[in-house]
């Protein structure tokens, strides 16, 4: 499953945004993705899931951190 591509159908909103440093140009970042909840609506069709996000640059250092729910195709 793709779920930041082909099977994402969009995003429900972003919860609890924090930028916890600046992000300079030319830094490298690793986003780090946890599925926290899923469930299926109802033609069990598509689907939500509850993601936490954490970005970090190239020294390890956390510069974001998100809750979002994106719908799926399943």
């Amino acid at each position: 499953m793709d779920i930041l591509g082909k099977d994402c159908l969009g995003g429900l909103g972003i919860d609890e945004l924090r930028w916890k440093s600046s992000v300079k140009p030319g830094e490298m970042l690793i986003g780090q993705y946890t599925v926290t909840d899923k469930r299926l609506i109802s033609n069990y069709k598509r689907g939500v899931l509850g993601l936490e996000v954490r970005i970090k640059n190239q020294d390890d250092k956390e510069v974001l951190t998100l809750k979002t729910k994106i719908l799926i195709a399943v």
